[in-house]
């Protein structure tokens, strides 16, 4: 992957993750401490922590999201470049994609699928300290339950979790991060390049159309984000399980008591937070993507902010 890749990979996700970081702490309590109302979250965190506990676990995804997005993007990227061809006719019901190609539906679902795989070795203990720190509310807050591991810091949480477990506990919840992560990401490229394509008429695109790619990116961050929530919710409980006495032995364990105990509604729980929140984050993530990928890496690209 080139240094371009990086640099706007590592733009987008950062740019994504300072807008969405807020509703995603909201989301994880409200999926794993016992609250169903956003906002009674919201107000019980705000009122015993502070507007900056909203911000809570943000520095090691952030520290992270260069190589994260890096890989995602890339992957995706280098696969469809490299779908193998019999000859150079346009297959059919293709659409022309951002990466200067045409391709089917299926073609970008599948390698968004394998950029998925790709990034899940580096979203699953990223998002476990995420986890951990987002779900420490200490001994004074009003939650239906409370967490209270001390960790300090995003960098103390990730080291503790080695020292007393090792890799092994850095990568816990990895099989459903992936049942999570790799369908949900092929459904994301394939609805972005399939929308962008159908606002820009189906041409080749040499500029970022503003908000063809703002609207394309949140609709397609809205429709993966909330084809997966019960498995979100099953991600964010194991995940914030105690390592010394877990209350789930598994995916399956996890999802039988979580419907004996709150019944099937919470496998719904977050949705209208990730809604509210993936518009915005995957729009701009998008759009500082694709708008570093034409000024930096093809100088001749020129923004147009008329569609």
């Amino acid at each position: 992957m080139s240094y371009c890749d990086f640099l706007a990979g590592w733009a987008a996700g950062s740019s994504g993750l300072l807008v969405g970081h807020p509703m995603d702490t909201v989301k994880v309590r409200q999926q794993t401490l016992g609250i169903s109302s956003v906002f009674k979250v919201i107000k019980t965190t705000y009122k015993y922590e502070g507007f900056l506990s909203f911000y809570k676990g943000l520095l090691f995804p952030l520290l992270s999201a260069g190589i994260l997005n890096s890989v995602f993007f890339g992957v995706y990227g280098y696969s469809l470049k490299n779908i193998p061809r019999t000859n150079e006719e346009v297959p059919v019901n293709s659409f022309f994609t951002a990466h200067g190609r045409y391709h089917t539906l299926r073609e970008t679902f599948l390698c968004g699928c394998i950029g998925g795989v790709a990034q899940v070795f580096i979203t699953c203990p990223v998002e476990l300290v995420k986890i951990k720190m987002q779900t420490e509310t200490g001994e004074n807050v009003k939650f239906g339950k409370r967490q209270q591991q001390n960790y300090k810091s995003s960098l103390e949480c990730v080291t503790e979790i080695y020292k007393k477990i090792g890799i092994k506990g850095c990568y816990k919840g990895f099989y459903i991060t992936m049942l999570r992560d790799v369908p949900s990401s092929g459904l994301y490229f394939m609805v972005y390049e399939k929308l962008l394509s159908s606002l820009t008429r189906g041409n080749e695109r040499e500029r970022v159309e503003f908000f063809a790619t703002v609207f394309a990116g949140g609709i397609a961050g809205m429709v993966s984000w909330g084809s997966i929530v019960p498995l979100d919710v099953l991600k964010s409980r194991i995940q914030a399980d105690n390592f010394k006495q877990p209350t789930y032995t598994g995916i399956y364990d996890c999802f039988r008591k979580s419907l004996r105990s709150d019944g099937w509604t919470v496998f719904g729980r977050g949705f209208w937070v990730l809604q509210l929140r993936a518009f915005p984050v995957n729009a701009v993530c998008f759009l500082t993507y694709e708008g570093i990928m034409c000024n930096i890496c093809n100088p001749q690209c020129i923004p147009n902010t008329r569609d």
